[in-house]
């Protein structure tokens, strides 16, 4: 925790209730944070985390309605406004400000000895790479095979912000857990929740 006190950082903490949610064995503390001091209103779309390749951090604002503050989300935690913008100075007189957010953050990570032909790859790219990807136990190279006998990459490979639903092995055979990718500016947030499959593939906008 050295960079606690020897940088200026902008420090995204996920609240007690989010560890307590998070089933991964590792925490990628250097992944909520960032050598630049920013408060709310100075994030832009992305934040050049403190990982050792820079894996950015995507900002998006959800609209809000009419005279509320809009919706701030670093990846697909959400920022707790009334528990953000806190700034301080360190003993050696180093700026930092702390975000809360409600969820862990965890960049995309390779399999060992795999490493990607794109650091961000869109959806497409994902799916071309998925081997390389760690997202033990799951699969999905049935979907994978049924965008190209379709001829359906195209869909995939679209810029702007998508959500793919993208089926796993065994949601070819048990309707039991979904991947669902967002692609925020061609880049990949990756989460797994339980779902229904969509088995009819040729049916898709």
């Amino acid at each position: 925790m050295s960079k606690l006190v020897h940088h200026s950082l902008t420090i995204f903490a996920p609240t007690n209730q989010a560890f307590q949610r998070y089933l991964n064995n590792k925490t990628h503390l250097n992944y909520h944070m960032s050598s630049t001091p920013l408060r709310l209103s100075q994030l832009g779309d992305t934040v050049r985390s403190l990982n050792d390749d820079g894996t950015p951090l995507y900002i998006t604002r959800k609209r809000p309605l009419s005279g509320m503050q809009e919706d701030l989300y670093v990846n697909s935690a959400k920022i707790i406004r009334e528990r953000s913008n806190m700034e301080f100075k360190n003993n050696r007189g180093y700026t930092q400000i702390l975000h809360i957010i409600d969820d862990v953050l965890t960049p995309i990570t390779t399999v060992f000895n795999k490493t990607l032909d794109t650091p961000n790859p869109d959806a497409f790219g994902f799916l071309q790479s998925v081997e390389a990807i760690n997202i033990e136990p799951h699969r999905v190279r049935s979907f994978r095979k049924k965008i190209l006998n379709l001829k359906r990459d195209q869909v995939f490979k679209k810029p702007g912000i998508s959500t793919f639903f993208i089926p796993v092995e065994t949601g070819f055979k048990v309707r039991h857990w979904v991947l669902v990718i967002s692609v925020t500016r061609r880049v990949l947030i990756c989460s797994r929740i339980t779902g229904t499959t969509v088995p009819h593939l040729e049916h898709g906008g």
